[in-house]
């Protein structure tokens, strides 16, 4: 072969090889300014996978269950009744009244709901018991804007205790109420701390017909 035809020779096999080496770059790096496809979108409600190095989230705690003792009082006050007694002025005069008081188990099972009504007096109480405490507790709201937040240990010696606040548009005064019961009647009266005496304000007896 001649050095002239092995040159020519040469140069083609080199210049082959340039080419086919750049249209490979061409292939494998697109220019910088082409757009590259997104991934595909997850498909609708297909399982989560979690990685095998988690735990699952902890389940919320849940509320502790409300106390037997709320159906039992519900049980024991279920039914109408009729109030026969009298309300007690500061000066010691007296003012028959006869009351309608019925009672229902409300929110779930968690108060104990009691309606006083007379006609002209209306008294909308809310009663709960508190298993941490071990007390009762109960929210009297009357038609005339006073309202009373008390708490009892629940019957002691045939009696059941109620120390409180009355807060009215007069201002504040201790106030406590107390309950015998028997199986047809209740027994109710209540006091006021004047001048740091206790005073009785009502009584009355509640029957079923």
């Amino acid at each position: 072969m001649s050095r002239a035809l092995a040159s020519a020779v040469c140069a083609l096999v080199i210049g082959g090889l340039f080419v086919h080496v750049a249209s490979a770059d061409m292939v494998e790096a697109p220019p910088p300014d082409m757009p590259v496809a997104a991934p595909p979108p997850p498909v609708q409600g297909a399982p989560s996978v979690m990685p095998p190095n988690r735990r699952p989230p902890p389940q919320p705690p849940q509320p502790p269950p409300v106390s037997p003792l709320i159906a039992a009082e519900a049980t024991a006050l279920a039914g109408t009744w009729t109030c026969k007694g009298v309300q007690i002025a500061a000066a010691g005069s007296s003012t028959p009244e006869t009351v309608r008081l019925t009672s229902a188990l409300v929110l779930d099972g968690a108060y104990v709901h009691l309606t006083f009504d007379s006609g002209t007096a209306k008294l909308e109480i809310y009663r709960t018991f508190d298993s941490v405490s071990k007390q009762w507790s109960q929210m009297v709201m009357s038609n005339d804007a006073s309202h009373v937040m008390a708490t009892s240990l629940g019957e002691q010696n045939g009696t059941w205790t109620w120390d409180g606040t009355l807060s009215s548009q007069t201002g504040t005064l201790q106030v406590r109420d107390s309950e015998q019961r028997s199986p047809t009647s209740i027994k109710m009266w209540g006091e006021q701390l004047l001048g740091g005496t206790w005073t009785k304000v009502y009584d009355m007896t509640c029957t079923k017909p």
